[in-house]
């Protein structure tokens, strides 16, 4: 569908699939902040409004060194910076990504959250890097999508202790699409 470009889903989840509550992360994992960093730096990245949103919280709108490509479904929602452009479609957003890829020497288009998005891109993806928080969120309200095992393989799992700081040990996991 998007010839010669790979389709990277970038995401943290608990045990229990939760990825975010109230509009942010419910923990602290700082190798986990540095992984989503190596994975989309100088890579456009796709978010959904929300999660674009969302990061003001942690004082980072929009993420820097990469393109900021915001999927929204109001016709209205503007952000004015040279790193974020606004689509209204999965597909948009992608064919922009694509050429964005091209002009960074890339390959590769990372989706960033939130549910929505993973869910609109998971059907296109080629590669899932998912990192395993090993706790359980009772009270979440966003969650990463299911996806069958019988379609990806997993070609990676690296467990790491919780730093100091941090509120859980974690796993990296790669998973490939089959």
């Amino acid at each position: 569908m998007y010839k010669g470009l790979k389709i990277s889903l970038v995401a943290a989840m608990s045990d229990n699939r939760v990825i975010g509550r109230g509009s942010t992360i419910p923990w602290r994992a700082k190798g986990d902040l540095r992984f989503f960093k190596e994975q989309t730096e100088n890579r456009p990245v796709i978010m959904g409004r929300k999660t674009f949103e969302s990061l003001k919280n942690a004082g980072v709108q929009p993420l820097p060194g990469r393109p900021n490509l915001v999927v929204t479904t109001r016709a209205d929602y503007c952000f004015d910076h040279p790193d974020v452009s606004i689509h209204h479609s999965m597909d948009d957003a992608l064919h922009h990504a694509a050429k964005l890829a091209a002009e960074l020497d890339t390959d590769t288009v990372c989706i960033g959250g939130g549910a929505e998005i993973y869910k609109l891109s998971l059907p296109v993806a080629d590669i899932i890097h998912l990192t395993e928080i090993h706790c359980m969120i009772e009270d979440g309200d966003t969650f990463f999508p299911d996806f069958s095992h019988d379609e990806w393989q997993e070609t990676r799992r690296e467990y790491r202790k919780a730093e100091n700081g941090d509120t859980a040990d974690y796993s990296f996991v790669t998973w490939q699409r089959a």
